[in-house]
């Protein structure tokens, strides 16, 4: 057995512990502990998490204090451990980490931004500006979580892979794609519970709808690299209105129009959303893992220069719809109120590891890799 790895592995010798509410308090008596510990050496800061939350604003002040880079540009690596029970913005905090772990008998519980106030009147104009509000900070929560959780949801995928074609002899479930496949292995291999499962078929409903006004609208739309973005948003709403008067082709009195507008965003948020800031280097790290046939010795011959551009090429519409995927399942994160076991925490990509548990993770690859060929 190779050598335990520090990269995957608390320690409680460089560690600081978020219990209780995160507030102002907390961050003012963790911060000199947090610079004491980067300054100390370069291994990585397990931060043990046992909280309720607390306010957003002192969450994100304690992680920039762990994550500021030293004069060099180097930033430190998180362990997050969640001991007992990580709620709120303590969950986006555990989230956040390099390499999350949990405590078999842990928590998680995730849900969207709250809005406090002290008005005694609430206007529509206060009740809309403090939506839209929210609205946005879920957003922004949404990406940062998804910028971590999509490279375990990526490791769970890669894992499950196998059993797809089992999957698909089930006359059922013959025709399901690769996501579909994910979600149904997930649903027989794990022991998750009815919340996480509720949450992975709200995630799954979701990609459902966006991948059948997808197929029909990029089989009939025609763009072209001189196109405005005014005309390419004129041309996908033409095709998305006959995509709602298809077997209606008679009346159009009773167009939905909300329906259409939502599917227009959908489309615009699917193709260009801010998760996509994400795809090239998802792929230049993972892409290889979906090649298929002869195209890795294909990979191979190609020059380092041209290497990524031939993997974009290869990967990028086998690796998209997962990645939607794991940013709607971000999004549904911040809405509702998701209470999680240790387990169900692993299966959604929200920790990697569950502590004395066999699942796979990257400690255990990191630590005990296959043997090289001779």
């Amino acid at each position: 057995m190779s050598a335990p790895d520090s990269l995957y592995r608390e320690d409680v010798s460089k560690s600081i512990f978020i219990t209780g509410l995160i507030d102002d308090a907390l961050a003012r008596e963790l911060t000199p502990k947090i610079i004491e510990l980067r300054a100390a050496r370069k291994d990585p800061i397990t931060v043990y998490i046992n909280s309720n939350g607390g306010s957003p604003v002192y969450g994100d002040s304690i992680l920039s204090a762990l994550k500021a880079p030293d004069a060099d540009g180097n930033v430190t690596n998180l362990i997050t451990v969640v001991t007992g029970y990580a709620s709120s913005t303590a969950a986006d905090l555990l989230i956040y980490g390099d390499y999350a772990i949990a405590y078999p008998e842990a928590f998680v519980h995730c849900h969207g931004a709250r809005y406090y106030t002290h008005e005694e009147e609430l206007t529509m104009e206060r009740a809309r500006t403090a939506g839209f509000s929210l609205w946005k900070l879920n957003e922004a929560i949404a990406l940062h979580l998804y910028k971590h959780v999509i490279h375990r949801t990526i490791f769970i995928f890669l894992n499950l892979k196998p059993t797809f074609k089992a999957i698909r002899e089930d006359p059922k479930h013959s025709a399901a794609d690769d996501v579909e496949c994910f979600t149904r292995a997930l649903f027989v291999t794990s022991q998750i519970s009815p919340d996480a499962l509720r949450l992975m078929f709200k995630t799954l409903d979701h990609y459902k709808k966006i991948q059948e006004v997808s197929d029909y609208v990029w089989k009939r739309v025609k763009l072209k690299e001189t196109d405005h973005l005014f005309l390419i948003h004129a041309k996908l709403l033409r095709v998305i209105i006959n995509f709602h008067l298809k077997g209606n082709r008679k009346s159009s009195a009773h167009l939905p129009i909300a329906d259409i507008s939502e599917h227009l965003n959908l489309i615009k948020d699917y193709v260009a959303g801010e998760y996509t800031a994400f795809v090239n280097p998802l792929i230049e790290r993972w892409g290889k893992f979906f090649l298929e046939g002869d195209e890795q010795s294909e990979y191979d011959k190609q020059t380092e220069d041209g290497k990524f551009a031939w993997l974009s090429h290869k990967t990028t519409r086998r690796i998209q719809p997962l990645l939607y995927f794991a940013f709607s399942l971000c999004r549904l994160l911040q809405e509702e109120e998701n209470r999680l076991t240790a387990t169900d925490a692993y299966w959604l990509g929200i920790v990697d590891e569950v502590m004395g548990s066999d699942l796979p993770c990257l400690r255990s690859l990191a630590e005990n890799p296959p043997p090289t060929e001779k």
